[in-house]
């Protein structure tokens, strides 16, 4: 299992704040337990995983999920920096 090498930290507005500051950034990696297994073309989060993105985003933090799948598919280091900074500049 990869570690993520590097942190960042950014200010900004959180969906539904009504402009309120964001606190900063959550980040993270989704792994298959947080997922129901059905076998859809795209997987289902599970209510406790929908339930702990709404109390962050409602706490004030900008969230970045990982689904695990797209993780494990990166190549090296510098893969996963890139696509966490594309993965943030989304947020």
């Amino acid at each position: 299992q990869r570690r993520l090498s590097w942190q960042t930290t950014g200010q900004g507005v959180a969906p539904g704040s009504a402009g309120r500051l964001a606190l900063g950034w959550a980040v993270e990696v989704d792994g298959p337990q947080h997922f129901f297994k059905s076998g859809r073309k795209v997987p289902t989060p599970t209510g406790a995983t929908l339930l702990k993105r709404r109390h962050l985003q409602l706490l004030g933090y900008r969230l970045v999920s990982v689904p695990h799948w797209e993780w494990e598919g990166l190549h090296g280091p510098d893969a996963e920096r890139r696509y966490l900074e594309m993965k943030l500049r989304a947020a």
